[in-house]
């Protein structure tokens, strides 16, 4: 009986040590999503560069698609778009929905994600819906190019039929609407030349 209550205590210990190491690596991924430092938005691409567009391959647009995306804040991205779900009839379709990404408050340039968006497939006489729940992942290069893989649960309303897709996106990302290059200070020339 008491060897028995020892393993116990031992099994007990351990799952404590395990819990304790995996609390330690958290603390650099915390420590870089901590939003005291005012010098991080040039660091963070999503907060750079939050405005994309990218060419998708399967997904939710179906075959082959385009799609426009906004990081609203670092960890969350909408995103909305069309392509063509069937290439020998071209069936249009149509999707929205947004991101949140785990990392995206960090300077880290790849980031984990999770979705929800509803896709829209018109039909010869209905428009169909689909629930589409992207996992994926997510890299923005300093070249301003980006792409991403997920996998993707997706759920048709009007059959009650789901299965597993996925997606590859490739993109472009731009700087903020709002945010202007600073102009070279003339002053200072015309002070001079008087």
């Amino acid at each position: 009986m008491e060897i028995l209550n020892w393993n116990h205590f031992l099994l007990k210990l351990n799952m404590k040590i395990k819990y304790l190491i995996f609390l330690f690596a958290l603390i650099p991924i915390v420590g870089l999503s901590y939003e005291g430092n005012s010098t991080k938005i040039y660091k963070n691409r999503r907060a750079k560069y939050p405005v994309g567009i990218n060419a998708i391959a399967f997904g939710p647009s179906g075959i082959v698609g385009v799609s426009f995306d906004w990081f609203v804040l670092p960890k969350i991205n909408l995103e909305f778009g069309a392509g063509v779900d069937n290439l020998k009839t071209f069936r249009p379709s149509y999707f929205a929905g947004g991101k949140y990404h785990f990392l995206g408050n960090s300077i880290l340039n790849t980031t984990f994600y999770l979705g929800v968006f509803d896709k829209a497939t018109q039909d010869p006489t209905v428009l169909n819906h689909q629930l589409y729940i992207p996992f994926g992942i997510q890299r923005i290069k300093k070249s301003k190019l980006t792409w991403s893989i997920e996998v993707a649960y997706t759920y048709n309303i009007s059959t009650f039929q789901s299965q597993i897709w996925g997606a590859f996106k490739l993109g472009y990302r731009f700087n903020r609407f709002d945010r202007k290059k600073k102009k070279p200070n003339n002053n200072l020339l015309d002070f001079k030349k008087t």
